[in-house]
């Protein structure tokens, strides 16, 4: 439940939001892939929490991720 009070709460800042809801596309930001060995986004930790109900069961997973957006 703490996860998703804090996801939602960066998903609502839209300087997050704009960049990180949704995976980036090679269309969206040419050679990202080249610079970003290990893109994350917003959507893909939803729906792993979503999909997977102890996928975030440490914190330390959850926070791993969000460190990955920051990056």
């Amino acid at each position: 439940e703490k996860i998703i009070d804090i996801l939602e709460s960066l998903e609502s800042e839209k300087k997050y939001a704009d960049v990180f809801e949704r995976p980036i596309t090679e269309e969206f930001a040419e050679g990202y892939f080249t610079k970003v060995k290990m893109p994350m986004d917003f959507l893909t930790i939803r729906k792993r929490l979503i999909r997977f109900n102890d996928y975030y069961k440490r914190p330390e997973k959850f926070a791993s991720d969000i460190k990955l957006i920051c990056d």
